[in-house]
This record gives C-alpha cells, structure tokens and sequence, in this order.
C-alpha cells in the first residue's frame, strides 16, 4: 500500500510550506486522495512535472537517506554533448549582441531556445512566402540563369563579326575566332 500522509506530514517530509502545498492542492498541481490524504511519490512526481526548474527547489522525501540512489542527481550522459550544447548557447547568444556569456545557466539557456525558435518560426514564414528556396533549388536557377547568359554571350559574338567587318579589312570568320577567343578567356581567366 502507498504511503498516505496529512498535509502537514507531507510538508515535513518535503520540507516545503503547508501553505505552498495546500494552494498546489487546490490547483490541482499535486494529487490529493478522496480522503484528504497524500501520496508521498505521487506528489514528488507532480512536483518535478509540474515545476518551473529555475524556481524549483529540490524535491525530496526526507523520511528517506540523504544518500539514497533516489534522490542523488542524474550524471550527464556523455560530457561532449554537454560542452557542445553549452557551446551552441554561447554562440547563439553572442551572435545575438550578449556580451557577458561567461557562465551559462538556465536562464541563459532559455534565452537561446528562444531566439532559436524566433530564428526558424522566420524562416518557415519566409519558406511559406517563397522568399526562401532550398540550397538545391537556388542551384537549379542559378545554372539555368548561367546557360540563358552564355547563349546571350554566344549570340552577341555572332553577330558581331558581321558589324565589326566593314571597320576592319580583315575576313569575318578571323573576327569572330578572335571574338571567340576572348569570351573563352574571360569565361576561364575571370575579367
């Protein structure tokens, strides 16, 4: 059977305020039985559920050992991606004109969750507004573009042999090789 407490005894044994509890009660913030009584596990759990971890003070059952597996805090995982997350807070903030990013903290962290959720909630508008395309699309349009301006290139240097050929006494096909030859050179060499 579950442990099932007063009030007062909960607040003993979390080392809360009764008045804290009974207004998280009346909220409906943390379980209370149809007989007025409390599960001690229950309410620890609605407690971290429920509670903002910046405001949070440490929930535990103080009828258990200080050293108990239960109320020990969790180790990290795999300490790169620690460093990498604290590295992308700090570069988010940076970027965003912070100055100080010396110690990065929840409150820290929070602030770069946000700017990076303003940064792709402006990025899905611009997509829905066709202002953004895909790398792979703006490539497309680009060598599309590029064929259309060598074609106009190509066809620019036909014709000109022809105007050009009434200046000079030389033959048309020698003014549009030496046209030829310098659009290939400019288009290899740069201008």
């Amino acid at each position: 059977m579950a442990d099932r407490v007063s009030l007062s005894e909960l607040a003993r044994r979390l080392g809360r305020a009764k008045s804290g509890l009974h207004k998280l009660a009346a909220k409906g913030q943390i379980p209370r039985g149809a007989d007025e009584k409390y599960d001690v596990d229950e309410v620890i759990a609605a407690l971290k559920k429920n509670t903002d971890p910046a405001r949070r003070s440490p929930v535990r059952d103080r009828s258990q050992p200080e050293n108990s597996t239960e109320n020990r805090k969790p180790q990290t995982e795999n300490v790169d991606e620690a460093h990498a997350a604290i590295a992308l807070i700090r570069r988010v903030l940076t970027e965003e004109g912070h100055e100080d990013v010396a110690v990065v903290d929840y409150n820290a962290a929070r602030t770069a969750e946000t700017i990076l959720k303003a940064r792709m909630r402006n990025l899905e508008v611009e997509e829905k507004a066709k202002t953004l395309i895909s790398a792979a699309e703006a490539e497309r349009t680009w060598a599309d573009e590029m064929v259309k301006l060598r074609a106009c290139m190509l066809a620019i240097a036909g014709d000109l042999p022809q105007v050009l050929q009434h200046l000079t006494a030389h033959d048309v096909s020698v003014i549009d090789r030496a046209i030829r030859d310098a659009m290939t050179k400019a288009a290899y060499d740069g201008p």
